[in-house]
């Protein structure tokens, strides 16, 4: 379940270490006006959306999340929808991604990528519409031994600077509570989440952002993955991981 307009201002204005009289006086509102806004009693006009998400200097992401296209999560429908979409071009050979939605939420996977863990139908019904960290850090999903050890802090980084900037700030959600615990669950993510807690990155796309190394038996197979908004919707991102032609003959071969 989505939170409310009020709830959302709530935790922003928190974040910035700000009252509700000091938000009152930097847009200029009546006193009073922003515990209404908080408590749900009165819905703000867009011009009063656009002054708080000023003030409070969110990102674009959060702007969308907080009066966007981005405020609901998806529906079920609307997540059938992208999968059917999605479906043809994930069940080709060769094709190794994964689709998230603006939640953080694992969609739907390539049949080869499955493959490449090890999912069969059984685990891909279940990590399906799981949060993709919680897939990536919980033992019974296979996917902790994938990764280089020597490597595994640099990949939990780079992931988590994505997460922290474009989706972290949904709390109160049930896939964001879920990604906490699954961080707090394992020693390593929680060391590094704690280190961009305390410092905040900036997130920048960079191609070593989207290096990621894998273990494959004895063989470490690095591969760079480009991200890419499905078409007409600003919701579903696909991820695809595009091998070098050696790795990839490499991998044809256990897939």
């Amino acid at each position: 379940m989505s939170l409310t307009t009020g709830q959302k201002i709530k935790y922003f204005r928190k974040r910035a270490q700000m009252s509700q009289f000091d938000l009152e006086l930097e847009i200029n509102a009546s006193p009073g006006s922003i515990s209404r806004i908080e408590n749900s009693n009165t819905e703000p006009t867009k011009e009063t959306l656009y002054k708080i998400s000023d003030v409070l200097e969110l990102n674009k992401y959060e702007r969308d999340y907080l009066y966007g296209s981005l405020a609901t999560a998806a529906t079920d429908e609307e997540v059938k929808v992208a999968q059917g979409l999605i479906e043809e071009y994930f069940s080709r050979k060769g094709v190794l991604a994964y689709m998230l939605d603006d939640r953080y939420r694992l969609i739907s996977v390539s049949k080869d990528f499955a493959k490449f863990f090890g999912f069969n139908d059984e685990t891909i019904k279940q990590v399906i519409m799981q949060p993709l960290i919680k897939v990536m850090l919980l033992p019974e999903f296979n996917i902790l031994q994938s990764f280089s050890p020597d490597e595994f802090e640099d990949t939990l980084r780079h992931n988590f600077s994505k997460y922290y900037y474009e989706s972290s700030f949904m709390q109160g959600e049930q896939p964001t509570i879920e990604t906490m615990e699954a961080i707090a669950g394992n020693p390593t993510a929680t060391k590094v989440w704690e280190e961009i807690l305390a410092d905040p990155p900036k997130y920048v796309n960079t191609m070593e952002s989207r290096t990621v190394v894998f273990k494959i038996g004895f063989t470490k197979v690095k591969m760079v993955y480009s991200v890419e908004f499905m078409a007409n919707s600003q919701r579903y991102l696909i991820i695809e991981y595009t091998p070098e032609n050696a790795v990839l003959k490499f991998i044809q071969k256990i897939i």
